[in-house]
């Protein structure tokens, strides 16, 4: 248990928030040093579950948050929730118990090549908890798996750590490791666009779109600045907590759903994907048109499914914006897209005269519900059907909301257990 009490400490130091912790007895060792060292942790009885309450409580929190199981079927029960964090870049950091190598392949209970399941989806560190293994390369373990759960070559995301453990589990020996040195990792910025680019994507002299989707790096209300310096219209969706504004639609979907006159010249998308097919699939028709299609994202992971952007960076997109304010001339104000927006309010009238008559249809109720929160509060909101019609008949909020959806693979589980990892790590 000494090796896991090390591995613990060292993970806590790091910045792990908090555990979730599955029954098991090949996990026994992590659970003990867990329970001696009374750091946040709580009983998971369901792995897959387990899994996806981590997953909400790492989206509202912004930190790393541990899982840790035992070995076989259970520890494969991750694969769902862990393949959602790759996809959304939530810092999730697995502590599988292994048996050791030795008793792998001869038929030893609950034992599967767990660790070569994972290794499509999450970066593996695979070893085992030896005489090897001092306090000190222990640490070392442990700022490996934080850098890559934070800082991987595809953002932030899963990272799995195989631990091989031997028994006896738990032994009333008292075992020395030596000291070892508390490790930090450096928090790295992303890179940033040349002047010259700048001045080419945020040109107040060109007719040009916003299309913002989830990025918890963006400013909602620095976007709306932006938006007002270039005279560009903002079309987001509901995870990038855009409120109302005379340049943000309030129904992009339903405004693009027929021909509008209106072409830009440009379109500048910031962040995720946005939520709607119907404008993924407008955007891609002025692609192949075009009109050219900038894709600025704060994660390196490729995320244009319809292959139609013309340029695409990894930057820091919240810098980018505010690079893009200080960088402009104050006499330059762009013209605003008045048919787009004059066709996007009427439809609004028309929705808002709708769901008034129908107060307690689904969309009503979640809009409504939505309006009601306040600045520390957040709406889990279902993949699927209830996020679309949240985005297509939703409208704008009246002030920034957080809407978290596990929009990373669109999956519809796990939803209620994302929905109170989500709750616990809230404070209001």
């Amino acid at each position: 248990m000494a090796e896991s009490t090390v591995f613990v400490e060292a993970l806590c130091a790091l910045g792990v928030c908090g555990f979730v912790v599955c029954p098991g007895s090949r996990s026994t060792p992590l659970a003990a040093a867990l329970g001696a060292l009374r750091v946040p942790r709580i009983v998971g009885l369901d792995e897959r579950e387990a899994g996806f309450f981590a997953l909400g409580w790492a989206k509202r929190r912004g930190q790393p948050v541990a899982l840790v199981t035992t070995s076989g079927t259970g520890a494969l029960e991750l694969v769902a929730p862990l393949a959602e964090a790759r996809e959304a870049g939530v810092s999730l950091v697995a502590l599988l118990a292994d048996r050791p190598r030795w008793a792998h392949g001869v038929g030893s209970p609950q034992t599967v090549e767990q660790a070569e399941v994972f290794k499509p989806i999450a970066a593996v560190i695979d070893l085992e908890l030896s005489g090897a293994l001092d306090a000190d390369r222990l640490a070392g373990v442990a700022l490996e798996a934080v850098t890559r759960a934070t800082q991987s070559p595809f953002g932030p995301g899963p990272v799995v750590v195989n631990l091989g453990i031997d028994e006896p589990l738990v032994s009333d020996d008292v075992v020395e490791l030596g000291p070892w040195r508390e490790r930090r990792y450096v928090e790295v910025d992303a890179p940033r666009l040349a002047p010259r680019e700048l001045r080419r994507w945020f040109d107040p002299g060109r007719r040009g779109w916003l299309v913002v989707g989830e990025e918890p790096r963006l400013e909602a209300y620095e976007v709306l600045r932006l938006a007002e310096a270039l005279g560009w219209p903002v079309l987001s969706d509901a995870l990038a907590g855009v409120p109302q504004h005379p340049l943000a639609l309030e129904h992009p979907e339903l405004t693009l759903r027929e021909r509008v006159d209106d072409v830009p010249e440009v379109v500048v998308v910031l962040g995720a994907p946005h939520a709607s097919r119907t404008v993924a699939e407008h955007l891609a028709t002025l692609a192949r048109d075009g009109v050219e299609l900038a894709w600025f994202q704060s994660r390196p992971r490729w995320r244009d499914p319809l292959r139609r952007a013309t340029t695409a960076a990894v930057v820091d997109v919240g810098t980018l914006v505010r690079c893009a304010l200080e960088g402009r001339r104050s006499h330059e104000r762009g013209t605003p897209s008045e048919a787009l927006l004059r066709r996007d309010r009427l439809l609004a009238g028309g929705v808002a005269s709708v769901l008034a008559a129908e107060p307690w249809s689904e969309v009503a109720a979640v809009r409504r519900l939505r309006d009601e929160l306040g600045s520390d509060e957040a709406l889990v909101v279902a993949s699927s059907l209830p996020i679309r019609h949240l985005e297509v008949f939703g409208g704008r909020p009246t002030t920034p909301v957080r809407v978290l959806a596990n929009r990373g693979l669109n999956g519809i589980d796990g939803l209620i257990a994302t929905w109170l990892g989500v709750a616990h790590a809230s404070e209001g």
